[in-house]
């Protein structure tokens, strides 16, 4: 089912820690870092950023496709839409070490380019619908029993593409060409 701009999904419940958690594990880790007691005397506030799960990350993904998705429609005329396997294909991009500036880097990565370089391409009629689809997922992968473990683990990432949504409701795949990189170039006098 495909989920449109419109759509939204629950955060998860608070999360407390409790005061022998920080008196236990915190606070030495504090300690050793700063050693003196008058450095850390004067900490009077810690704030504790811990991993976010799975369905925060599925929000936050669906956050930014949202944004981007207003921007097409204000900016082109553009309609997006997507489906739940592409969120998770982003929220795979999570990075713990740099929290939800991973996932907004990882929409305009495989996303955000894309539409770029198909609007610099002449590929976007003004005023289109576009889908957000997965190639090569792991579902489709998984169908297949017979794989091994040296397959498993040489499996590539999958793909997300973007498709042009006809009004007979036929698909077309764009077939966007990839943008060149300077570091590639050679040049010969």
């Amino acid at each position: 089912m495909p989920l449109s701009p419109a759509d939204d999904v629950h955060m998860s419940d608070k999360i407390t820690i409790s005061k022998q958690f920080k008196e236990k594990v915190i606070r030495p880790i504090l300690k050793a870092h700063f050693r003196r007691d008058e450095f850390l005397g004067r900490i009077n506030e810690i704030v504790y950023f811990l991993p976010f799960c799975h369905a925060e990350l599925i929000q936050l993904v669906n956050k930014e496709l949202n944004f981007w998705a207003k921007k097409a429609k204000m900016r082109h005329n553009i309609t997006l839409l997507w489906d739940r396997e592409v969120m998770d294909v982003l929220a795979d991009g999570y990075n713990l070490h740099y929290g939800a500036r991973s996932i907004k880097h990882e929409v305009e990565r495989r996303i955000v380019n894309q539409l770029a370089a198909a609007y610099e391409q002449d590929l976007l009629p003004r005023g289109c619908t576009l889908r957000i689809t997965v190639e090569d997922s792991d579902k489709k992968l998984l169908k297949t029993k017979d794989s091994s473990s040296l397959e498993e683990t040489e499996r590539k990432a999958p793909t997300l593409r973007l498709e042009i949504v006809e009004k007979d409701s036929k698909r077309r795949k764009l077939d966007i060409q990839v943008p060149l990189n300077p570091d590639k170039i050679s040049y010969s006098l």
